[in-house]
């Protein structure tokens, strides 16, 4: 797993995914990520393609799951934060806070 910064679209998943604390299918995923940005959510085939990456990366993991429902025909894919997302996600979030900070003082909002 290549240690490189996650852009805001590959934070976003796995935000939901801690938050959620339970495997989420990609419709869901995107239901949630579009309610918490406040953006029209994004086509499923970009979203397939993000979380094929960072399950690439080790960051998450999916399985299909018969019960629910899919694409027509097709059981759903769900995904689920692995370990080394939430550690990677961890790094993030402390780089975001740092990074606020800075925003803080520059904008004079911070005392």
């Amino acid at each position: 797993m290549a240690n490189t910064t996650l852009g805001f679209l590959q934070i976003q998943p796995l935000l939901i995914l801690a938050d959620a604390g339970e495997a989420l299918s990609t419709p869901e995923l995107g239901r949630r990520m579009a309610a918490a940005t406040g953006r029209p959510p994004y086509k499923s085939g970009a979203l397939a393609t993000m979380l094929n990456r960072l399950e690439d990366d080790g960051l998450v993991r999916s399985t299909h799951d018969a019960t629910a429902q899919g694409l027509p025909g097709r059981p759903a894919r769900l995904y689920e934060l692995l370990p080394a997302g939430r550690e990677r996600l961890n790094d993030q979030i402390g780089q975001i806070r740092r990074l606020m900070a800075i925003a803080d003082r520059v904008s004079g909002l911070a005392a």
